[in-house]
């Protein structure tokens, strides 16, 4: 084994040295008469890049976008070039440079005053850029209410056309009908099976650790592969490179601080962030109070985000990033004769490491090794206390687990001045034990074995080839091509995915957009299909079971208003999917142990939805908005569930309304307002409850998400100031607001009920009949916060 991994590491070498050589004599031989200019843009304050930045050539009336690490590269006449550089957040610059020969440059960008207004915003835009595509960097995010005192992505994310986060307590996306796992969630390169904590509240990205957020709805880079709805792609901070820094916040659900600065001057730099909630700490003295007798409520959530970035020089660099988070939930409780137990604990672990180096002029490479895991946890324990010598403590742990390791390689590489080329390739292992569990002293009756550890394991290979071509100053094409395949033990799946977008500008600035995407996923998720917290299962493709599939197509137009200034964008689509599971009707995780999760589920669904996107967006002077709106149907088929009719999915929203708005009053103090409103979400509820032989009530079941729970909307507000602490001088903020500030009951789960009798009793005493009534729970009526920041 050992001479077969030396001898694939030297072949991949060799290779990657072939292709490099291959491409470089290439450009270098068709384009002698041109140069080439490339380099980083970076925050000027802290020397950190700005990823996808875009710089736009002015003669050439074409532009570049900047890559994750905040790279670019365009192919330019020799003589004078100027370039229009800019960032969200940031003030554009203009850049003008006479050059005769290759020029690599270091590009800082500043943050504007509150009176400037981006420079020519229209011009710098790549063509195509924002249609499909949603960018948020983190100073836009914080502009936002936060939620609960905390400022979080995914539901920043969720406020925008297209994307939604289900309910309240859901820290998941569904992304134009898609379902939570259709969703690609890369941090750092590396790959995220849960983004939530604290059962959904706040997502596992801290606002401190995180650079940029980049969302894909559609035309997906070919890079991109193994799911079907969206590719999420987060970037973390790479530490500051003038000075060490160091910001701690204190808000109503969790604390963090995060440390930053310089290793080596000019050399290395390193980030080290941590947060955690405090929740048992306030829950400890109710126990020592009240006792066992009352029962002991236990949470705990932390995250560490580690990075390391070390340049060898102007060419080479090196990325080490470390995630860890993990939520542990405990419930015990005592009575008179004995002592129990329930336990929940969820978390991700990912590590990768990337080297970037420039060949020549114009070839870019990315290298990176990633490792993920995601672990699942559920848990009982009994013990008796009447006789504990006599009965030992039963238990019973159910869960699930996936690990992946990854090998990833892309070039990019610019092959003309209106041209560019983006190739390389993704390997795969991929680990999943999808239900295990182990049973100590429980007779349930059955051949139950006490334990099952189910191991499927599966290797994958992809490559693709992106090309961006504009073939004239109005007129662009996009186009990639993906192949992926997986490979089992008697059976291997292959896919071939292309990707398409044709992208057009008018003389007066209004852009058009059609593009295509074709796309596979060889993994699933299993989501409980009832009402309340959701217990997730991540499973693989098998001998017998297929990877799932999606078309999507899309078009688009966009028009910046330059008197305002404010951009208007609308997009339609359709999206066909076929290859889906789920859980078969009555069936869920926890409850149907005895069976495997191959047995539980029902394959060969489809779906379909089809949408209209608004959105109207104001991002520079004192007053940044946006206001959303979505109208979208989304179905979908199993054979085996509602008789083998349409149905709606689980989360679908017809009408989807949002806002935010952002008002900076002076230079201490801001003030931020969201609005939210959708469709109730389609749910599985029982239309009538009769008595069973014991004269328990029991629900009657119709049809799978037969009817909607009431519309959801709320307000939230924020106010906060910045100002210097009056000992050291430091910057700090203080922030304070309300979420849900109307206090509106919006339903978190339903249920049928016996409202009263009617009709008398018959000759047995039992009521003839009942008017049963629909009642709900909700988690949030208004929620005051207060956060407090400060850095030194």
């Amino acid at each position: 084994m050992m001479h077969i991994n030396r001898y694939w590491q030297i072949s991949h070498l060799r290779t990657q040295h072939f292709l490099v050589l291959f491409f470089t004599l290439i450009a270098g031989s068709s384009f002698s008469q041109k140069i080439t200019v490339n380099g980083y843009i970076k925050d000027s304050s802290s020397g950190e890049s700005l990823p996808y930045s875009n710089v736009w050539f002015v003669q050439l009336s074409t532009g570049v976008a900047a890559n994750q690490y905040g790279y670019f590269s365009g192919i330019v006449n020799k003589g004078n070039v100027e370039m229009a550089v800019s960032f969200s957040g940031y003030k554009s610059e203009i850049v003008k440079l006479n050059l005769q020969n290759d020029t690599t440059l270091n590009i800082y960008l500043k943050p504007p005053s509150i009176d400037e207004v981006t420079v020519r915003a229209n011009k710098i835009t790549t063509l195509g850029n924002e249609l499909n595509r949603t960018a948020i960097p983190m100073s836009r995010i914080k502009e936002m209410p936060p939620f609960l005192g905390e400022y979080d992505i995914i539901k920043a994310l969720a406020l925008t056309p297209g994307v939604n986060s289900g309910t309240d307590g859901s820290s998941s996306l569904f992304v134009r009908g898609g379902s939570s796992d259709q969703n690609l969630v890369l941090l750092d390169g590396a790959t995220i099976y849960s983004n939530s904590h604290l059962f959904g509240f706040i997502s596992v990205f801290n606002p401190e650790a995180v650079s940029h957020a980049e969302l894909f709805k559609g035309n997906f880079p070919a890079r991109y592969g193994g799911r079907l709805s969206s590719v999420l792609n987060i970037t973390t901070k790479e530490g500051n490179t003038q000075k060490n820094e160091t910001s701690m916040s204190v808000g109503p659900i969790s604390s963090q601080i995060t440390n930053q600065g310089p290793l080596i001057k000019g050399k290395a730099t390193y980030l080290l962030s941590a947060r955690a909630t405090y929740t048992s700490l306030i829950t400890l003295p109710l126990y020592l109070i009240l006792g066992e007798k009352e029962g002991m409520l236990s949470y705990l959530m932390y995250d560490l985000n580690a990075k390391v970035n070390y340049t060898f020089n102007e060419k080479e660099r090196l990325f080490l990033s470390i995630y860890s988070g993990n939520d542990y939930w405990n419930i015990k409780d005592k009575e008179n004769t004995k002592r129990t137990g329930v336990g929940l604990n969820w978390g991700n672990t990912t590590a990768s490491l990337r080297y970037t180096r420039q060949f020549r002029s114009r070839l870019f490479s990315v290298s990176q090794l990633s490792y993920n895991r995601f672990n699942f946890n559920y848990k009982t324990i009994d013990e008796s206390l009447a006789k504990p010598a006599e009965y030992e403590p039963s238990s019973a742990s159910t869960g699930s687990k996936v690990a992946d390791f990854t090998v990833k390689q892309r070039f990019e590489l610019p092959t003309g001045v209106r041209n560019s080329i983006v190739f390389g390739f993704d390997l795969a292992n991929q680990v999943f034990h999808p239900d295990y569990y182990e049973l100590k002293n429980l007779n349930l009756g059955t051949n139950l074995p006490d334990s099952r550890n189910n191991r499927y394991e599966f290797f994958s290979a992809s490559a693709y080839i992106e090309d961006k071509f504009q073939l004239a100053g109005w007129l662009g094409l996009n186009s990639g091509l993906r192949y992926s395949g997986q490979f089992l033990k008697n059976i291997t799946y292959h896919s071939l995915e292309p990707r398409i977008e044709a992208v057009a500008r008018t003389p007066d600035d209004i852009s058009f957009s059609m593009a295509y995407s074709h796309m596979s996923q060889p993994v699933f998720q299993l989501t409980n299909t009832g009402q309340g917290l959701p217990i997730d299962v991540w499973a693989p493709v098998t001998e017998t079971l297929r990877p799932s599939k999606a078309d999507q197509w899309s078009a688009g137009v966009k028009k910046d208003l330059k008197a305002f200034p404010v951009s208007v964008q609308a997009e339609v689509y359709y999206k066909r999917l076929s290859g889906l599971i789920d859980y078969n009707q009555g069936v869920s995780f926890v409850t149907n142990v005895s069976k495997s999760w191959e047995q539980n589920i029902v394959q060969n669904g489809i779906g379909k939805s089809v949408g209209f996107e608004l959105l109207v967006s104001k991002t520079t002077g004192k007053l940044n908005a946006w206001f959303g709106y979505t109208l979208a149907r989304n179905y979908r088929k199993f054979e085996e569930i509602n008789d083998g009719n349409w149905y709606l999915a689980r989360f679908d929203r017809t009408h989807d309304f949002e806002t935010t708005m952002a008002y900076k009053i002076n230079k201490k103090w801001k003030c931020s307002m969201n609005f939210v409103y959708n469709t109730g979400q389609p749910a599985t509820l029982a239309t009538t409850l009769h008595e069973d032989l014991s004269g328990i009530p029991m629900p009657v079941y119709t049809s799978r998400n037969n009817l909607r729970m009431p519309d959801y909307h709320r307000m939230d507000i924020s106010f906060s100031k910045e100002f210097l602490t009056r000992r050291r001088k430091h910057p700090a903020t203080i922030s304070f607001g309300a979420f849900n500030v109307y206090s509106r009951i919006n339903p978190f789960y339903m249920s049928l009920d016996n409202f009263k009798s009617f009709g008398g009793k018959d000759d047995s005493g039992q009521y003839i009949g009942y008017e049963s009534r629909y009642k709900s729970g909700t988690l949030f009526g208004i929620v005051p916060f207060i956060n407090y920041s400060v850095k030194f």
